[in-house]
């Protein structure tokens, strides 16, 4: 099968040989022909066409050359009028067709049962009220609106505050082959669940868009709980009748000095002398894009020094474990859900 040429059979030494050069004879048959068979496969002359319809009479003869036919038309008293058929003249007989049962539904209103903790009457006007009270805040989107309100004014003085304390920047003059970040003010309001006002809130931010990769900064990515590991703590606190707590941690990328230099430009309200100075950052502030992976690492490193072990399905589940009992801890960014055997051991 895998040689260029044609397969010939000798029938006399009964061989096959394989040749490139073939002579074909096509008017000779490879097996003996007999006579009778030649003699049966003569030629058979079958009659022409003209033979087998000479006997017709030509078209010509059948009909008489120069007659002209004419149709009769028909009278018009022959013709009957019939009736127009109209559909308005059809009387449709009415079936009474009986009325459909009405379906019978039960006027008992559905509560659902209190073990389940769904709001009752009372907390869903609680809800509300709180709804409407969000709504009656205006919470300013600049800083020159909020400058014009002692209580957006104190609140910003708390912020500055909170960052000086923390030791946030150091005051220096910014080298002439940098160009500062800038800063801005974000304002929020911290309400109770009865809705009546907590307090005011104002977060001095960077503008971390005008960062430049490797430059100012690196890497970026900061690991967060997964909703599947969020339920399946509350699930098992729940099944196994564990503490619950919820913690929120204040300024929480302020407790994690930066690998990089930033320079920051001043926030309104912080006059500095002379005016050519900066901030130059120490710590991961809001708005930096650093900010949440050094946060993390900080806890992470600062949970492993307490015996803690991080998971390897969730890097943002912490266990702790020892002859006293267990405890479980989940970060999510700053809010932290930390459950265990043992009240005293959440102490």
């Amino acid at each position: 099968m895998c040689q260029k040429g044609f397969v010939c059979y000798d029938p006399t030494l009964h061989r096959t040989r394989i040749s490139r050069n073939v002579i074909f004879f096509e008017n000779q048959h490879f097996f003996p022909v007999s006579s009778s068979t030649v003699s049966s496969s003569s030629t058979v002359v079958l009659p022409s066409f003209e033979q087998q319809f000479s006997d017709l009479h030509p078209l010509s003869s059948r009909f008489q050359p120069g007659i002209v036919y004419t149709r009769c038309s028909r009278p018009q008293s022959l013709l009957v009028a019939h009736p127009i058929f109209d559909p308005t003249m059809l009387q449709i007989q009415s079936v009474a067709v009986p009325p459909a049962p009405s379906v019978r539904r039960s006027s008992r209103v559905s509560v659902p049962p209190n073990r389940y903790g769904f709001p009752s009457s009372s907390s869903g006007n609680s809800i509300s009220a709180l709804t409407a009270a969000l709504s009656n805040f205006n919470i300013p989107t600049c800083y020159s609106y909020a400058a014009k309100h002692d209580c957006w004014r104190q609140a910003m003085q708390e912020g500055i505050a909170a960052l000086e304390a923390n030791y946030t920047w150091d005051i220096e003059p910014c080298p002439p082959t940098i160009i500062p970040l800038g800063c801005k003010w974000v304002y929020s309001i911290k309400v109770r669940s009865d809705g009546s006002l907590d307090r005011y809130k104002a977060r001095l931010v960077a503008l971390g868009n005008n960062q430049e990769y490797g430059v100012n900064y690196e890497e970026t990515f900061a690991p967060v709980a997964k909703m599947t590991t969020v339920r399946t703590i509350l699930a098992l606190a729940a099944s196994s009748d564990w503490p619950l707590h919820q913690m929120d941690v204040k300024n929480a990328f302020l407790h994690e000095d930066l690998k990089r230099c930033i320079y920051m430009k001043p926030p309104p309200r912080l006059f500095l002398s002379p005016t050519s100075h900066v901030c130059k950052l120490r710590c991961s502030l809001y708005g930096l894009k650093q900010a949440p992976r050094a946060w993390f690492d900080k806890f992470c490193t600062t949970l492993l020094q307490f015996s803690f072990k991080q998971s390897k399905y969730d890097t943002s589940l912490f266990l702790w474990k020892s002859n006293m009992g267990i405890v479980v801890l989940l970060v999510y960014v700053h809010d932290i859900v930390i459950t265990g055997s043992d009240s005293a051991l959440l102490g």
